[in-house]
């Protein structure tokens, strides 16, 4: 089965639900974007309740911050 994709091109809250199957996942985030430093820019990813907040990172157009959620299931 090929798993599901999903894009996000604004900024702001946004929920995610999966439509293909029922088997809980560890999915892989790939966000690319321009983030500027700076404790009021964030980015919160909250899977099967285990928050991951990026603070007062940077990002830039050329690059891709990657979060494999599987390390967050401790």
């Amino acid at each position: 089965m090929e798993d599901e994709e999903f894009t996000i091109s604004s900024t702001g809250s946004h929920t995610v639900t999966r439509a293909k199957g029922n088997v809980g996942s560890h999915p892989v985030y790939r966000i690319k974007g321009v983030i500027t430093s700076g404790v009021s820019n964030y980015i919160t990813i909250t899977t099967n309740d285990p928050q991951l907040k990026v603070v007062n990172a940077a990002l830039v157009a050329a690059e891709t911050l990657v979060v494999n959620t599987d390390m967050m299931m401790g």
